[in-house]
């Protein structure tokens, strides 16, 4: 979680504790945390925050596996998809719906 204590204050952490399990929370690989939230602010998507903290299951995929869906799902979701997924966040669970 060394990734997340850097970029999240301390409510968010405290929120994030509140919400998800010891054992997975340390399951979590800091620096592909910090690779999935990167490669998501270089294809413009400015509600990363919020994809940590409401959806941070999907940080459990390995980057490559997640770089692939979230390139199929913006393919299958159209040009607008980007500008979509800031006002809804949720959108991207849709990832998981995605076959290899």
């Amino acid at each position: 979680m060394d990734y997340l204590n850097q970029v999240l204050s301390d409510s968010d952490i405290s929120e994030i504790a509140l919400m998800y399990d010891e054992n997975f929370l340390l399951s979590l690989d800091s620096e592909n945390i910090e690779r999935i939230v990167n490669y998501l602010i270089k294809q413009n998507v400015s509600c990363t925050k919020a994809i940590l903290l409401y959806h941070l299951d999907l940080f459990l995929l390995d980057f490559e596996e997640f770089k692939e869906k979230f390139l199929k799902l913006k393919e299958k979701m159209g040009d607008d998809f980007i500008l979509a997924l800031n006002y809804r966040v949720d959108l991207i669970e849709k990832v998981w719906g995605l076959d290899e």
